[in-house]
């Protein structure tokens, strides 16, 4: 049975001024014996309404949530994944950039061991 919200805050509505129910609803009967017999269904009917919506909106709640649980889980997972495939990536970057400057730096010091230095008796004065 599928319960409209808007209708149960009608009907609670209508119920705490002791009107006659909505037309779908059986309308009481009052008699002069029985003035709050009216009353009675009416609030009774009133407290099943707002039951049932209650009940409605704790179950698209729960389907909510557990669409959103799943949700939140594959995303957590594509994260983690992205975030160790972008380490990787780093660390291999890094490990690349530092073996050519390795290699650069080699280069430099090779370069400067081919430098002749001069046997100038005023330098070699400085060093010793």
């Amino acid at each position: 049975m599928e319960i409209d919200v808007i209708e149960a805050v009608v009907v609670l509505f209508r119920a705490d001024r002791y009107i006659t129910p909505l037309p779908m609803r059986p309308a009481c009967v009052s008699t002069p014996k029985r003035p709050l017999r009216c009353a009675q269904l009416l609030i009774l009917q009133s407290v099943e309404l707002a039951e049932a919506a209650k009940k409605a909106a704790e179950t698209a709640f729960e389907e909510c949530s557990d669409v959103a649980r799943h949700e939140i889980k594959a995303f957590q997972k594509q994260r983690v994944q992205e975030m160790r495939l972008n380490l990787t990536q780093l660390a291999r970057s890094e490990l690349a950039r530092a073996r050519s400057i390795r290699a650069s730096l080699q280069r430099a010091l090779d370069q400067a061991r081919l430098f002749p230095v001069p046997d100038d008796p005023h330098l070699s004065s400085l060093y010793s």
